[in-house]
Parts: C-alpha cells; sequence; structure tokens
C-alpha cells in the first residue's frame, strides 16, 4: 500500500481519515480544525517553550494520541510541533506478531535515531535490548483544547526496507516517556545533548523507570545556539537548500520539496539527496511529511 498517497489528502498524516485525529469525525476535539480539519492548521495558535522537567504521557484511546503530563505536576509547561523533543516509547505492532520497539526520538533533528525491538512476551527490559533495528519516526506535538498530546504519523526503516506506518489498524503505542526538549528557531539558548550515532545506540540510554538517569539528561548544560550554525565544510549545494529552508524557518512558514527545487534550480532528486543528509546532521527536520522542512534554527 502507498501510505504517501493514500494519505495526502488528510495532510500526509499516518492516521486513517476516519480518526477523530485527523479531525474527520470530532470537530469539537479538535477546536478551530473542524470538520475535515488538519491537525496542521492549529499550528499558529502554538508557542514554542523549553521543557526541562520529566514528563509522562496518558493514552488517549478515543483519539490515539498521547496527553503529556509534567511528573512534578507543574502546570506551565507548553509543547508545541515547533518543540523537539527526545522521547522513550514503547510500540506495539499489530500486524502480525505483537512487538515492542523502544525508540528514541533526535532532540535536534526530530528524527528517530534508533529503535531496540523484541517479542511482547519479553519478560524483561534486558531481553528487548538484545536485538534491534534502525528506524525513523514523524510525528507533531500539538496543544489541542488546552491539552499537550502527542500525535506520531510515521515510523520507517531507515535501511531503505518498507516503512512501518502508525495508524490505527498497525500499530499501539503502549508506553511513552518524554525525556527533554526545546525550542527551536529562536535566539534563545537551547538545552539538550548531542545525539547518538545512527549506527551505534548509547546502552546508557534513560529508559522506563530509571528515573534518575532521565533526569541526569533533562537537567543537562545548555548549548548555546551556535553549536546549530552551518559548518564551514558544507557543500555550495547544502548551503544554498539549508539558506532557503532557513529563509522560510524564520517567516514562521514549512519549506517544500518544490520550493527548494524553484528557489535554487536543482532537480529534485538532489534536493532530496542533499535534504537527508541535512537531517542526519540535525539542522532541518520534517514537518508534515517526508518532503516538508524547517530549519532547527532560524
Amino acid at each position: 500500500m502507498d501510505y504517501a498517497s493514500a494519505y495526502s489528502g488528510y495532510g500526509g498524516g499516518g492516521f486513517l481519515p476516519q480518526s477523530p485525529v485527523r479531525g474527520g469525525d470530532a470537530p469539537s476535539r479538535l477546536g478551530a480544525g473542524g470538520v475535515g480539519g488538519s491537525l496542521r492548521d492549529q499550528r499558529k495558535t502554538l508557542l514554542p517553550a523549553r521543557i526541562a522537567d520529566l514528563v509522562h504521557a496518558t493514552h488517549d484511546a478515543v483519539t490515539n494520541t498521547f496527553l503529556l503530563r509534567d511528573e512534578n505536576e507543574h502546570h506551565g509547561v507548553t509543547i508545541s510541533e515547533s518543540t523537539l523533543l527526545k522521547v522513550v516509547a514503547y510500540v506495539e505492532e499489530l500486524r502480525e506478531q505483537p512487538l515492542d520497539l523502544l525508540w528514541l526520538l533526535d532532540d535536534r533533528s526530530g528524527e528517530m535515531i534508533w529503535a531496540r525491538m523484541a517479542s511482547s512476551n519479553s519478560s524483561s527490559l534486558a531481553e528487548l535490548e538484545q536485538s534491534g533495528i534502525l528506524v525513523r519516526a514523524f510525528g507533531q506535538l500539538l496543544e489541542v483544547d488546552g491539552r499537550r498530546i502527542l500525535n506520531v504519523r510515521a515510523i520507517r526503516k531507515a535501511d531503505g526496507e518498507p516503512e512501518l506506518r502508525y495508524h490505527e489498524s498497525l500499530c499501539r503505542l503502549t508506553k511513552l516517556q518524554l525525556i527533554r526538549g526545546y525550542p527551536t528557531a529562536t535566539k534563545t539558548a537551547a538545552g539538550g545533548l548531542r545525539s547518538p550515532s545512527k549506527g551505534a545506540p548509547d546502552n546508557g540510554l534513560p529508559i522506563m523507570g530509571q528515573r534518575n538517569a532521565s533526569m541526569s539528561m533533562a537537567s543537562a548544560a545548555p548549548r548555546q545556539n551556535a553549536d546549530l550554525e552551518i559548518p564551514s565544510v558544507f557543500s555550495p549545494e547544502q548551503l544554498k537548500i539549508l539558506g532557503c529552508i532557513r529563509q522560510k524557518t524564520s517567516r514562521d512558514c514549512d519549506c517544500t520539496l518544490d520550493d527548494i527545487v524553484a528557489s535554487t534550480g536543482m532537480g529534485a532528486a538532489t534536493v532530496r539527496m542533499v535534504c537527508e543528509a541535512l537531517q542526519n546532521e540535525g539542522h532541518i527536520y520534517c514537518t508534515l511529511d517526508d518532503d516538508t522542512f524547517r530549519a532547527s534554527s532560524a
């Protein structure tokens, strides 16, 4: 099934059209989105905010999303889709044999860094960590009707194999823990840790139940915006494309693949290849779909 085509009419998300989280059957739940509206329409009402405290999520079975809750019951934490997060979660795959995925979302690029996978009847997390696959995930962080939710749209294998897509009939997120996050496209200092290598997961990753390790990550020293500047070793093509995306981001707009092609005169295949490299380095991240980008710093 071509998921990209199947969902293109619904904002590119990984949810089925009848899902309330896509807006189709629940206008009151999504407020301004209205009937048939996209969650993307609410982006302009969201404000980025730094998150320093450990946050857990409560699953909403009706919308198949997660309500994020500050562990210390602080009510000033606001999450928007412009806030990039490190997330640890388990995913139960319903297509065949149930599987658990323990995954980490890059706090700069919004990409999945790595995931560990094992059968759901594993008796311990130690067993879960014995086998793994490398994947990427895409999603939106939103505040709807005063509630902070995480809408995960897709989980993709990074090795070029067929994608694993997240929607009601394929996967269900069963546990989730927010580690930390910080705003993007701002002039303020951004807290966070550098991402572990995609090919070499950090064995010290905080996982469910290891609160001390998680809080240690959350209290890491702030990283200045200078770390996000464009390296001088970038090629002219990379500089040109990143400049185009940054210009759009500074106006609070998404930059599409077509925008970049029109602005730079490069071919779509070349642009896509360069954008993938920029994503891997954490300088840009996908928003609505694989061909829609924002810069990690403006």
